[in-house]
């Protein structure tokens, strides 16, 4: 049964629908390999633009304490790292 939200689908041919999954997959792609500075919430909100229901994807709606306590967290539920392996420098960027 397809969501009312991915109606858009139905109508696309399969030359269309082949373009729509490698627009998708090329997002997913460069949000993956973002990192240092690039790697933030407006990636995030780039992405979730994608979707057909995307309205205000990824405004964030909390306080800055709040937002940054939260990365803080999903930061040390990765003990391996957030994302590719990215060689460390040792500078901030």
């Amino acid at each position: 049964m397809m969501r009312l939200q991915d109606r858009d689908l139905k109508p696309m041919v399969a030359p269309e629908l082949r373009r729509e999954v490698m627009r998708l997959r090329n997002a997913i792609r460069r949000h993956r390999n973002a990192h240092n500075n690039d790697r933030c919430w407006i990636l995030d909100s780039e992405l979730y633009r994608l979707l057909p229901e995307s309205l205000n994807a990824g405004t964030i709606t909390m306080t800055r304490e709040l937002f940054l306590k939260n990365c803080r967290a999903y930061y040390d539920r990765h003990p391996g790292g957030c994302g590719p392996a990215i060689p460390n420098t040792g500078k901030e960027e």
